[in-house]
């Protein structure tokens, strides 16, 4: 893991503006994301919401040890450091243009599933990811881990929420439902979550209604 550097608290309060809501590109109920520049670099600073239930920190730090272990991929969003001053742990990264899709995940980099991912582009579209707070190691020689079901019903493999039972087949349906909302260019309703549990016919229906025109 390459050295990140420590960020006080004065430097991402002047790099947020003392949190500007205006700066804010991604909230996603547990943290804020803003846009920010720190001596003319743009950046991002993710910033942990402290009234988050009890145990938020573990998640934090968690966030930024593997996120800082998984800097290396092309496909994840440099850490360029955290602040460990504020009352939660925040997070610097490198700047993307824009965020794609949140609670979804795009890969399959081992030995940690990196669920509920966000996924970032930059400015050639590339992707990357983001959020590795709820990524979980696969210890080497298994094929799941078991834990509690954390995600959204119908954007979860099935098998997944029935079993607490996690492995990369999960993520494969999470990139699926991502491809699906790709096609569609909105976000899936309830009924087009569940398309895969319709027979084929209906799901046929459901998916010939779902695709953008456009496409």
């Amino acid at each position: 893991v390459q050295p990140h550097r420590h960020f006080s608290t004065e430097e991402i309060i002047i790099a947020t503006n003392c949190y500007d809501g205006n700066q804010i590109v991604v909230y996603d109920g547990g943290y804020r994301l803003y846009k920010d520049s720190l001596k003319d670099r743009p950046i991002f600073v993710k910033k942990y919401d402290s009234n988050y239930p009890l145990g938020l920190k573990y998640y934090a730090y968690k966030d930024i040890v593997i996120g800082s272990q998984m800097s290396g991929y092309k496909n994840v969003l440099k850490v360029l450091g955290c602040c460990l001053e504020t009352q939660n742990p925040s997070v610097v990264y490198e700047f993307a243009c824009k965020s794609l899709s949140r609670s979804l995940s795009a890969t399959n980099v081992k030995p940690v599933l990196p669920w509920k991912c966000s996924i970032m582009l930059d400015h050639n579209n590339v992707p990357k990811l983001i959020d590795f707070g709820l990524g979980i190691s696969l210890p080497q020689g298994q094929a799941h881990v078991e834990d509690a079901v954390i995600g959204r019903i119908g954007l979860s493999a099935p098998e997944y929420v029935t079993t607490g039972y996690l492995t990369e087949k999960a993520d494969v349906y999470l990139f699926g439902m991502l491809l699906l909302e790709l096609l569609g260019g909105r976000k899936l309703t309830i009924v087009e979550r569940n398309i895969l549990d319709t027979d084929e016919k209906h799901c046929v229906e459901i998916f010939s209604n779902f695709v953008d025109p456009r496409m």
